[in-house]
């Protein structure tokens, strides 16, 4: 069948001087009309609820060097972005004692998610300080080193922090006219923060009693920060929802057992809300691992330790999560010492965000939109756009893969992007699992918010059955005369294959007949969009 075609949005680059005007600009017409109107104005699709709008998103998306990730966000639909907010940054002690806040280091991220992009905003509230202020306890080993990162844990400390929430939580929401801040965690992976205070070593190090004695300490210290915190922030913004912030990707399982589970178990002794609203994990993985993160832990398993807990009904979110493309061999992570293409990102991007949000995920986010830019780390190749680095040089002598070129787009910045236009409406409410698994194939229902109009979510995970090349399932879907089916990755092998061609016109797509409310589908690597077209559906 021949490929369909569709107009294309583009971002337009704009240099530096222009940008910063522009925003002025935009910033300047936003006051002007809130108070002309005697309100807060809002975005066309009215993101700022905090419901409308797709669940998907992108972590840490402002980048500090300058380049423009709003034409990104922009061009993606992005509603929703993540980023952090370093006390240690902002809280400045003054000799004589007093403390002043600086707010220059997180301006131009909230400027740019607030004012220009008008995203959906959850922040993370990084507590530790540089501060002892008489009774903060000190962080003494791990990440979160001695290197003058305290938490809070007598009254005076306490009083510093609870200042900082105030004046952090009210100057943020006063930026942008009719935008606000939607979720805040209570710092992030937090065991790497709490557990130093507490134990003195690592959990494994310690003798089991001792082990056991600290981390309870830790977890209960976090409970009454978050209690705290979430007294604070809903005092100036009684809309404020509180995440728990969760675990990460790579966490032993000495520390959900010691510590992270201990923690919910004191929150909910000291408070039977609990005090948070949602709670947060991260899932990074290799591309076929899409429902769990690299310690094979998914919803199930959060689930039942929340319901164990005896906070059953708690949302989940997901803050940060991916995969690469690439290759980097002598990268400490050892998922980025297996290669993957283009190809296998984009395809775990797809199901990852399907069947999280189908699953009743509430808020899912990818780690970051350009690649990380240290070498070597963690998060340096999960990005969707190339950042130039490494070289064809470097890369030989490192035994990266190479990267070709600053600003190209990988395939999962495609596959996202059509996500995005033809996902956006969709009450994931109202999701429906047709197939969870069953024969490798998984199938979602899905219904639109304002039309009703039925769509679906098909794919088949291959890499469990290597030696056939296409299956042919048969899926029930609603009646109807026929249906297109598109494929979710775009036709090529890398994002730079695609620069001289039109979006969406890579998207291969073909109409099939539905027979007795049947659709026949033949599954190969790329999950596919199924839309039902009836007799008064436009097509």
């Amino acid at each position: 069948m021949p490929l369909s075609s569709r107009p294309v949005r583009q971002g337009k680059n704009m240099n530096q001087e222009y940008r910063r005007h522009l925003i002025e600009l935009r910033a300047l017409v936003l006051v002007m009309v809130g108070a002309f109107f005697g309100a807060a104005a809002e975005g066309a699709d009215d993101v700022s609820d905090g419901t409308s709008g797709s669940p998907f998103g992108i972590n840490d998306a402002y980048s500090a060097s300058g380049e423009r990730t709003s034409d990104y966000l922009l061009d993606l639909g992005v509603t929703w972005i993540s980023d952090h907010i370093p006390r240690r940054a902002i809280e400045k002690q003054l000799k004589d004692g007093a403390v002043r806040y600086d707010f220059s280091e997180i301006d131009g991220k909230i400027r740019e998610y607030g004012i220009e992009s008008h995203c959906q905003a959850w922040l993370i509230l990084n507590i530790e300080s540089s501060y002892q202020f008489e009774d903060g306890r000190q962080a003494e080993w791990g990440k979160k080193s001695s290197r003058g990162r305290f938490i809070p844990h007598g009254p005076k400390s306490y009083e510093a922090y609870g200042r900082f929430l105030q004046e952090t939580v009210r100057y943020i929401n006063s930026r942008s006219p009719g935008w606000k801040v939607r979720y805040w965690s209570i710092d992030n992976e937090h065991a790497s923060l709490f557990l130093p205070v507490f134990c003195k070593a690592e959990l494994a190090e310690l003798p089991k009693v001792s082990a056991a004695e600290g981390a309870a300490a830790a977890a209960e210290s976090y409970a009454d920060l978050l209690l705290y915190s979430a007294r604070v922030i809903r005092e100036v913004d009684p809309d404020a929802k509180i995440v728990f912030g969760g675990p990460g990707g790579g966490t032993p399982d000495i520390e959900y057992e010691l510590y992270y589970w201990k923690c919910l178990s004191w929150l909910k002794k000291k408070d039977a809300s609990g005090g948070f609203n949602f709670f947060d994990y991260h899932n990074f993985n290799v591309f076929e691992g899409y429902q769990t993160n690299a310690r094979n832990k998914g919803l199930d398993y959060f689930r039942k330790a929340l319901s164990e807990s005896g906070f059953t009904e708690k949302p989940i979110v997901i803050k940060a999560g991916g995969t690469h493309s690439g290759v980097d061999r002598i990268a400490k992570n050892r998922r980025l010492k297996r290669p993957q293409t283009e190809a296998q990102q984009a395809e775990y991007l797809v199901k990852r965000f399907v069947y999280h949000a189908a699953n009743g995920v509430q808020t899912i986010l990818w780690g970051t939109i350009t690649e990380d830019s240290s070498l070597h780390g963690t998060f340096s190749q999960d990005g969707l756009v190339y950042n130039g680095t490494p070289t064809r040089e470097k890369a030989d002598r490192h035994r990266e893969s190479v990267d070709p070129g600053k600003g190209i787009k990988k395939l999962s910045y495609y596959a996202m992007k059509f996500l995005m236009d033809h996902l956006r409406e969709v009450d994931w409410t109202a999701a429906q699992n047709i197939m969870q698994g069953e024969d490798n194939i998984y199938a979602y229902r899905l219904r639109r918010k304002k039309t009703a109009r039925i769509s679906y979510v098909v794919w088949w995970d291959y890499v469990n059955e290597p030696e056939i090349e296409k299956k042919n399932v048969r899926v029930a879907v609603e009646t109807g005369r026929s249906a297109i089916i598109t494929e979710l990755l775009p036709h090529a092998e890398s994002g730079v294959a695609l620069r001289q061609k039109t979006y969406p016109e890579y998207f291969r797509n073909e109409q099939r007949p539905v027979v007795n409310g049947l659709l026949t589908l033949a599954l190969g690597n790329s999950p596919v969009l199924v839309e039902i077209l009836n007799e008064d559906t436009p097509h």
